[in-house]
């Protein structure tokens, strides 16, 4: 059985991936995780908005979304997959679905990111 896992991409100065439905591109994660809480994923989003200097105003403002929203994904509360999508939209950020089991060219990967 292979579990589906959303995956907060969001490190910079890494390898870039495109899609092929034109998607914004993407930089690839390095800190592996196989299951991402609700708190850890707006977590990440925190130290990404704030690693790009925005203030949660900014990325509500670009988001189409409100202050309180942001604030909430950022709290790990619910507000709903658009939401999540058009924040990280915002941010140049996407999501990306992977698989839960590492295979070799996955741990391959990462020990090449890690120098």
């Amino acid at each position: 059985m292979i579990a589906i896992t959303y995956i907060l991409v969001f490190h910079f100065c890494r390898r870039w991936l495109s899609w092929e439905v034109n998607f914004p591109k993407m930089i690839s994660m390095t800190d592996f995780s196989i299951d991402v809480l609700p708190s850890q994923f707006g977590a990440s989003f925190q130290r990404a908005r704030k690693a790009r200097k925005r203030s949660q105003i900014w990325v509500a403002e670009h988001a189409g979304l409100s202050r309180m929203t942001i604030v909430q994904l950022e709290k790990g509360e619910n507000v709903g997959l658009h939401a999540v999508m058009k924040a990280l939209g915002a941010l140049d950020l996407g999501l990306r679905l992977d698989t839960a089991r590492l295979n070799y060219d996955d741990i391959r990967r990462m020990d090449d990111d890690d120098g």
